[in-house]
Order: structure tokens, then C-alpha cells, then sequence
């Protein structure tokens, strides 16, 4: 079994990916060129996480570029014929909203800038995926300049009925407010799931919250529950 880490030009987050799937979990972890598109197919692949960094500059929006590539197209088939599961981190959720696997967009930061700061996330708790994560807040890094999620009113009440919110942003104890969105996101939204439960993504960083040198080891949770779908687990 191998997870797929997909690679596009910018792509800069992927041996932090490996290092936590590999040193931590013992699990095999590959990268995949854009220019080799097809090895996407390969049936020792399992479960495909896609990275953060700045695919193709992030140019015209981010991830929309990548988006339309022969790459992500493959993946798209993949996930239409297996359900094969996908965990998308910061680009790779810019990425899988602009290809329409996952619900709403990624908008520019509530204050026009780039934002690289920690922050504490409220946990789902009635999602298969992170029922069972400690009753307490977690804590992860985002960096991001387009992470501001947005939904119209109609996909905000679905995602809220199927439970597929999966992050809100929050403080320490767990409130939601103005104040701890530090994007502007819609309803303080940090991570959703597609209906299934088989796609995941979020804008804070779990493979950047995995050590106990990192600040934090609470992104092990996230990257535990994917591999458990990859698993047929959950």
C-alpha cells in the first residue's frame, strides 16, 4: 500500500508529507510528477495526498491551473471509478475546490495578506473521521493567502447536515469568533469533506503539527483517520 503525493511546478510541502507518512507512520510514500501523470494508476496506490506550495505560481487563482492538468484529471477519474480517498492540504484544497471535488471556494484573506500563524481548530465531533480526536481543541499552523473559505447559503446547509465541516477555526477553548477566524473564512470553516466522506480538505497544515519539536503533534490525528479510510477502516 502507497500514498500518492502528487507534484506540480511550486509544489513545496511534499517531503514534510513523506517524512510524517514514512518516519512516523511507517507508511510507503511516493511522489508523482505532473510529467508522469499516469502513474497515478498504479495499483500499489491506496490514497493520494496532495500538498501545499504554489502550483504553477498560483496564477489566475490559486490552484487553478493545476486544477485543469492532465494530472488531476487522472486523479478525478481515479476518485470517480475507486473512491479512492484524498487528503488535500492548503493548495491541495485550493486545488480540489477549483476541480469541483469538493465543495466552495478558497478566497483571498479577509486582510489581503499572507498569513503564517498558528491556530486552534474545533474539532467535528459528530464525523466519522474526527469523533474520535480528543474532546479539547487542536492545534495546527496555517499559511495561506487565498484561504478564506466561502459557500453559498444552500451548500453551507448541506455541509452542515451531512456533518462535513470538519475544522472550524476557534480559540483556545474552543469559541468561535470574529476574532480567532483569522481569514474571514464563512462560519470560521477550516476543513470540509466531499459526501462521501472519502475526500478531505484542509487549509491549517497537520504534517506541520507532528512532532513535538514542531510545537505541536495534534495534525497526526487528521493524517491517522485519512489512513484509516485508506485502510477501509473508517
Amino acid at each position: 500500500m502507497t500514498i500518492a503525493i502528487p507534484r506540480f511546478p511550486a509544489t513545496n510541502n511534499e517531503w514534510d508529507a513523506i517524512k510524517v507518512f514514512k518516519d512516523i507512520f511507517k507508511q510507503d510514500a511516493k511522489i508523482i510528477p505532473h510529467f508522469e501523470s499516469e502513474k497515478i494508476f498504479d495499483q500499489d496506490i491506496n490514497g493520494i495526498f496532495i500538498p501545499g506550495g504554489f502550483s504553477y505560481g498560483d496564477y489566475l487563482r490559486a490552484g487553478a491551473i493545476a486544477a485543469t492538468s492532465k494530472l488531476v484529471e487522472n486523479i478525478k477519474s481515479r476518485y470517480n471509478e475507486e473512491k479512492i480517498p484524498i487528503l488535500g492540504i492548503c493548495n491541495g484544497f485550493q486545488i480540489l475546490t477549483e476541480a469541483e471535488l469538493l465543495p466552495g471556494v478558497l478566497l483571498k484573506n479577509k486582510n489581503a495578506r499572507f498569513i503564517c500563524n498558528w491556530t486552534y481548530l474545533k474539532h467535528n465531533q459528530k464525523n466519522s473521521l474526527t469523533k474520535n480526536f480528543p474532546n479539547r481543541t487542536l492545534k495546527m499552523p496555517i499559511a495561506h493567502y487565498e484561504g478564506r473559505y466561502y459557500a453559498d447559503n444552500s451548500t453551507l446547509d448541506k455541509l452542515d447536515e451531512e456533518n462535513q465541516i470538519l475544522f472550524q477555526y476557534s480559540d483556545k477553548n474552543g469559541i468561535k469568533s470574529e476574532k480567532s477566524n483569522l481569514n474571514g473564512s464563512i462560519n470560521n470553516i477550516a476543513a470540509v469533506t466531499d459526501e462521501y466522506n472519502r475526500i478531505i480538505g484542509s487549509m491549517p497544515h497537520p504534517e506541520r503539527a507532528s512532532r513535538k519539536e514542531l510545537n505541536s503533534e495534534d495534525g497526526l490525528f487528521l493524517i491517522k483517520s485519512f489512513l484509516k479510510i485508506v485502510k477501509g477502516g473508517i
